[in-house]
């Protein structure tokens, strides 16, 4: 097969930058309404032999000819593979468009017939040698094959079809056509796979796990906050991987992928030169997908209408960048989302297999299990590589709440509801495996008034601050000091408490992580026998080295401190 990636995007930017945790940025995003924009690259077609007739569909399998020159466009640059003898040097743009009249679903029973029709039109007329669909096996043989001769493509249809009942196993196909030397691909590589039967019903394909180290560390690395943290300061031995944020689910399937810059263009390159420095430094690069209030479009783009061109999108982003997986923040999930959620993971799987799939989940409430402990989350944990709890803003001043930490590893209680263990208790006894369950480390803190500790009550109570003003590097440059310095040995945290308001934000309790904090964690990780941790988000817990060691005396940063104890 060819490669082929198509960029759509009409690239809606809100005027509120909703994070991954549980506050908002209005400063962060631009807003204006982009036009829509289309980026097209095209690639060579294998050489398939032409037999008499105008329409021609195998009926057997056949040896696949040698594939020509392959193209793909990533970040402005295209690169091409030398093509065979006879093929044409570069490709060619196409003004083609197809519309599916009918299309295998991406799991099919064997023995069930496979149609493919298509309508393919063009705006200017193109006269071709060849018009065609493509079907190929995972070893490249060509399985079926609708072809038309001397065709000619106009906005009046050319329709193609092909049928034919299909082995097991996992096809690609795709539409093309040639004029002169020239191979042209129109529209992106669609899969389907045919599977064999239990009992008459159709046995789905078992998702394809990644590749996983012993224990992983996931590092969050936002767009929007890439000043704070110059990508040649990141710390890659702290982390497996590190998920680069954000592209944007829209409702009807469509990905807004400007990862909170300007433009596409722009955003596209930022990412793309993350994940390559990623892949320089041995680490698996994943596109953060959603965030904070992203229920609704994801609960769209992801159900049947969308799925297939939410799908289509996704893989066409991931593959064009290079990443090595898709973290699912679909926030906040609800009971009704279950079935689309493991839908969406096994097409995504299907259609890519190996890739990783991750997705965050909001930590339980014990007064409230059934709002966060869903009887789907078995099957959820059966489909994604990773499960991990968004354990950090676990405070709140919420009516019925005493003051509480912003990340606690235990002590939870009726009116401080909240703790990592108490999520790991949870979500392990409903289903999700030791082994796929990840924690969370908020790189950031909450600013309190009201109270001067955890586990206080008043009518005064209140959060003035958290994430991104709440930053480590902030708590530590504009609010600690170590008089006021405070541990809490039952919640294994620090706390900063005054009498007087401190800082910028007047608190007088701050709840946040530290070294020693970090390391409790990971040694309750290793003790339960969990997956690892993701750390929201690296760059609000970068700090120059000269200001680490004028604060608190030593240059090791708070990275190091995850990497000693998950990695080390």
């Amino acid at each position: 097969m060819f490669t082929w990636r198509v960029i759509l995007g009409r690239h809606l930017i809100a005027d509120l930058c909703c994070t991954k945790g549980h506050s908002c940025m209005p400063a962060h995003r631009p807003t204006a309404f982009r036009a829509l924009r289309r980026a097209l690259c095209a690639a060579t077609l294998s050489a398939v032999a032409v037999t008499a007739g105008t329409t021609v569909a195998t009926s057997r399998s056949e040896a696949a000819p040698a594939p020509v020159g392959t193209v793909t466009a990533a970040a402005g640059r295209t690169a091409t593979t030398a093509p065979a003898a006879g093929a044409a040097s570069r490709p060619t743009a196409t003004a083609a468009r197809l519309r599916w009249s009918k299309a295998p679903a991406a799991t099919v029973r064997a023995g069930s017939p496979v149609t493919l029709q298509v309508s393919v039109t063009s705006p200017r007329v193109l006269r071709t040698k060849h018009v065609l669909i493509d079907v190929r096996d995972g070893r490249g043989r060509a399985f079926a094959t609708a072809l038309r001769r001397n065709a000619t493509i106009g906005p009046k249809p050319l329709v193609l079809t092909a049928k034919r009942t299909f082995p097991a196993g996992t096809y690609r196909y795709q539409v093309g056509y040639q004029q002169g030397s020239k191979r042209i691909a129109v529209g992106p590589v669609r899969t389907f796979t045919v599977v064999t039967t239990l009992s008459g019903k159709r046995k789905p394909p078992a998702p394809v796990p990644a590749p996983q180290p012993a224990r992983w560390v996931m590092g969050y690395y936002v767009g929007y906050l890439k000043d704070l943290q110059p990508l040649e300061a990141v710390e890659w031995d702290a982390m497996t991987h590190v998920a680069v944020g954000a592209a944007v689910a829209r409702a009807d399937g469509t990905l807004d992928t400007t990862f909170f810059h300007h433009d596409t263009a722009t955003g596209r390159a930022w990412a793309k030169s993350v994940v390559d420095r990623a892949h320089q430094n041995g680490r698996k690069a994943i596109l953060m997908l959603g965030g904070a209030g992203s229920r609704a479009a994801f609960a769209s783009a992801a159900s049947t209408t969308n799925r297939r061109a939410f799908v289509d999108n996704i893989i066409s982003t991931v593959t064009a960048l290079g990443f090595d997986g898709v973290d699912i923040d679909w926030e906040p999930m609800i009971a009704a989302d279950g079935p689309n959620a493991i839908s969406l993971g096994r097409e995504l799987k299907a259609r890519k297999p190996g890739l990783l799939l991750t997705i965050p989940i909001v930590p339980v409430n014990t007064n409230l299990p059934q709002n966060t402990v869903f009887p789907f989350l078995r099957d959820l944990a059966g489909v994604y590589d990773q499960v991990n709890v968004m354990s950090y803003g676990m405070t709140g001043g919420w009516e019925g709440w005493d003051s509480w930490h912003s990340s606690a590893l235990f002590g939870d209680s009726t009116t401080t509801p909240m703790s990592v263990d108490a999520s790991v208790r949870a979500f392990t006894a409903a289903g999700v495996p030791a082994r796929k369950l990840g924690v969370g480390i908020g790189f950031f803190g909450s600013c309190m008034t009201g109270t001067t500790a955890p586990r206080q009550s008043g009518p005064d109570l209140r959060i003035v601050a958290d994430d991104n003003v709440m930053s480590y590097a902030n708590v530590m440059t504009r609010y600690y000091r170590p008089d006021i310095a405070r541990w809490d040995d039952v919640a294994k945290v620090p706390y900063l408490s005054s009498s007087t308001p401190i800082g910028p934000a007047g608190c007088t309790y701050v709840t946040y992580e530290n070294a020693r904090s970090i390391a409790e964690k990971a040694a309750y990780v290793k003790a339960k026998g969990l997956g690892g941790a993701i750390v929201w988000n690296i760059n609000e817990g970068h700090l120059p080295v000269s200001a680490r060691s004028a604060l608190i005396g030593t240059d090791v940063s708070i990275m190091s401190a995850v990497r000693t104890g998950f990695l080390g």
